[in-house]
């Protein structure tokens, strides 16, 4: 396995420690390791949302479906991350993607965002999922000054040019909704969006495909891959498993040595969260954080945050280009200190749990979906850029209908639709981010 950080980042054996592994409640019994050689359809490489959901639309329309993951159930970052399931999914400006694909591609991937986050919660109703969601949209603040008129124009041209209904928040508009951190000087609001439990939403979405009578294998690597005229040969130390059409859906975890169209062609990016103790309804209110709507800053290396069901403040970030312990206590001192700016006359709630997990950018800075040229048997769904709750779902249900025969201009938006692209001297791509972390937070300090 490669790794590009401490090797327990990349290790989604090692337990998260997490608040989320401590609250969910035991994974769904029915699942086991490989033990023999398996035959089938489709073999998805992955159980984390993206493979999950390929992996339950698949078996709704009748096709033969095995997962095989090499850790157990959401032990990568479909059991880590912050639960905000929301619009993004892309680290190009509105700008840019239009240049490059056109508006009416543009309002498109919109538009397909907005199914995704609609898409997670039909499945949450459809299959009873107790994912505990919260909240109402998203909102992002304006960390200076600076940005409120940028943000300004943002809601404008959300709303009327990419329909994606937008608001813009006055300072004493969010203070009313529920947040009046310092570094607060404005924001927006954005409709589509909620937060919610991910390893519950992860455990149910497993729930639904054992259900559906489609074997799941954690804890079994990949350790081999040959193809044999059209038929695939995953091979794991447990047994293998032939199928005719396999899918990569390993996002911010993706081994280089995988599949050779996958050497190189994803940076995974290590997002440090830290929960705190329960505050009171009381020193919450003197507090000045009262929202459950899911939020962030403004800042390109960003901060983000939520109120959890108990009381609980969650506070993530970026920044972290180590790993391991040293990289976490790093992360959680730099998170303490977003809060004291937001929050100058408190003291740092007690901390209950801390922990990391790996998001995924790719070299054009958009989702990868689609068939692979060079063998169109061979699928692939990852680079979410952090928002892979709706779009990690939402991209498990359009390779099914891709895999079913479905027409891929159809299907897929043009912004989703690239396919793998190396990144330039690949050995070298945690260099790169830590010149553009130091690049960002100069920015963010403007």
């Amino acid at each position: 396995m490669n790794t590009l950080y401490h090797p327990d980042t990349h290790d989604t054996d090692r337990p998260a420690g997490s608040y989320w592994a401590a609250s969910a409640g035991p994974a769904p019994t029915g699942w086991k390791k490989m033990n023999g050689d398996e035959t089938c359809e489709v073999a998805i490489i992955g159980a984390g949302y993206t493979g999950l959901s390929a992996a339950l639309h698949l078996a709704r329309l009748g096709i033969d479906v095995r997962v095989v993951d090499a850790g157990p159930p959401g032990g990568g970052a479909s059991g880590r991350n912050g639960g905000f399931c929301c619009i993004g999914a892309v680290k190009l400006s509105d700008q840019a993607m239009i240049r490059q694909f056109g508006l009416d591609e543009a309002k498109r991937f919109y538009a397909s965002q907005r199914e995704a986050v609609a898409l997670v919660r039909a499945l949450i109703d459809e299959e009873g999922i107790a994912a505990d969601p919260q909240g109402d949209g998203m909102l992002e603040v304006a960390h200076r000054p600076s940005r409120v008129d940028a943000m300004k124009a943002t809601a404008e041209f959300n709303t009327d040019t990419l329909d994606l209904p937008t608001r813009f928040l006055e300072r004493d508009e969010l203070v009313e909704r529920g947040f009046a951190g310092r570094e607060a000087h404005g924001g927006l609001h954005f409709a589509d969006g909620f937060g919610l439990h991910p390893l519950k939403y992860l455990h149910g979405l497993l729930e639904a495909v054992l259900r559906e009578g489609v074997p799941v294998h954690p804890r079994t690597r990949v350790i081999g891959w040959k193809k044999v005229g059209s038929t695939h040969r995953l091979i794991t130390r447990g047994g293998s498993v032939r199928a005719r059409q396999v899918l990569i859906a390993t996002n911010g975890y993706t081994d280089d040595a995988l599949h050779p169209a996958m050497a190189g062609v994803a940076l995974p990016v290590i997002s440090s969260i830290v929960t705190t103790e329960p505050l009171s309804e009381d020193e919450r209110g003197k507090l000045g954080w009262t929202t459950e709507t899911p939020l962030w800053d403004s800042r390109t290396l960003l901060h983000y945050g939520r109120l959890l069901p108990d009381g609980r403040l969650l506070l993530g970030g970026r920044g972290d280009t180590v790993g391991g312990k040293a990289g976490q206590a790093a992360a959680t001192a730099h998170i303490t200190r977003w809060f004291h700016g937001q929050f100058p006359d408190w003291a740092m709630p007690p901390i209950s749990h801390a922990w990391s997990g790996l998001a995924c950018i790719s070299a054009r800075r958009t989702p990868m979906v689609g068939a692979l040229a060079a063998d169109p048997s061979v699928f692939h769904a990852l680079a979410y850029h952090g928002n892979g709750v709706a779009t990690g779902t939402w991209a498990g249900q359009a390779v099914a209908a891709l895999i079913a025969g479905g027409d891929p201009a159809e299907i897929l938006p043009a912004v989703v639709a690239q396919p793998p692209k190396r990144f330039a001297l690949p050995a070298l791509r945690r260099w790169t981010l830590r010149a553009a972390f130091m690049a960002y937070g100069l920015r963010d300090r403007i």
